[in-house]
């Protein structure tokens, strides 16, 4: 009895973790093959209420295009020269669904407020890691 669950033990600790390297497999083949982009807006708020309507209507459109806010606001401590007075990261799927976001008529219909209400710079950046300049 002693030498099967002995036999047992070894062979469900093999499984897992076969297992265990598989899913670690997939998950470096995913990460791989994703690359999450992060849209990054620095902002000023000139009029706060219009800008609070135009932060109002984007926040479901940028849900709606599977864009998650990973921050957001106003609490911000610079370190090297002058932090902006308000920034968002945005993290999507791909560079794709970024831009289909920023190019579909819902938001280019709000842009006008956004621009009434702030000085507004944005920008996209991948989540590839280099340590060359030009690439």
């Amino acid at each position: 009895m002693r030498s099967i669950t002995s036999h047992s033990v070894k062979f469900f600790s093999v499984m897992m973790s076969l297992l265990a390297l598989t899913l670690a497999g997939t998950s470096v083949a995913n990460a791989q093959t994703k690359q999450l982009v992060y849209m990054i807006a620095e902002v000023e708020v000139t009029d706060a209420a219009t800008y609070q309507k135009y932060l109002d209507a984007n926040t479901p459109l940028v849900k709606a295009a599977g864009g998650r806010f990973l921050t957001r606001g106003e609490t911000l401590v610079a370190l090297d020269g002058p932090a902006p007075k308000r920034f968002a990261i945005i993290e999507f799927d791909s560079m794709e669904k970024v831009q289909a976001y920023r190019n579909s008529p819902e938001y280019k219909k709000i842009v006008p407020m956004r621009d009434k209400g702030s000085k507004y710079r944005s920008f996209i950046a991948g989540s590839q890691v280099s340590g060359t300049v030009g690439k």
